[in-house]
């Protein structure tokens, strides 16, 4: 989705070819969570651990330099086509995806119209990448 220059769910509300997709169990979710509903809890990562800054907000989508990582995700599926990725609720493009994040735990939910939705939370490691390999299997 970022690929195409969506930064919310906006566009598959309106796009009538994903129709299909706003059925699937894991983007009912995303909505949800997108629409101010209770997300996994934010995993705090500052630049110096154990140290407050004061007067400074904790965004846990903002990335902290030196405290990074990434996330590669691999999607296979019958067609091979490209799959939809969110990160902790938000999209983050499609298969295959090279995300940097802060290292830390995060929730993957990969989906594909016609396919089972794969939810996984990985461990991305500091100044490291991890992998997700996912086999979507036909609804």
């Amino acid at each position: 989705m970022i690929d195409a220059g969506f930064k919310d769910l906006s566009a598959i509300e309106a796009d009538e070819e994903l129709a299909g997709l706003r059925k699937d169990p894991a983007y009912v979710e995303l909505k949800r969570i997108a629409e101010g509903g209770a997300a996994p809890a934010p995993v705090p990562v500052r630049p110096h651990p154990g140290e407050a800054h004061a007067g400074e907000e904790e965004h846990s989508d903002s990335l902290v330099m030196g405290m990074t990582g990434s996330l590669k995700v691999v999607a296979t599926s019958a067609d091979n086509g490209p799959a939809s990725v969110a990160v902790d609720g938000k999209p983050r493009g499609k298969t295959p995806l090279t995300v940097e994040l802060n290292a830390g735990k995060h929730l993957v939910v990969v989906i594909k119209q016609g396919c089972k939705p794969v939810k996984s939370e990985v461990q991305v490691p500091l100044a490291g990448t991890y992998t997700l390999n996912v086999n979507l299997d036909p609804n």
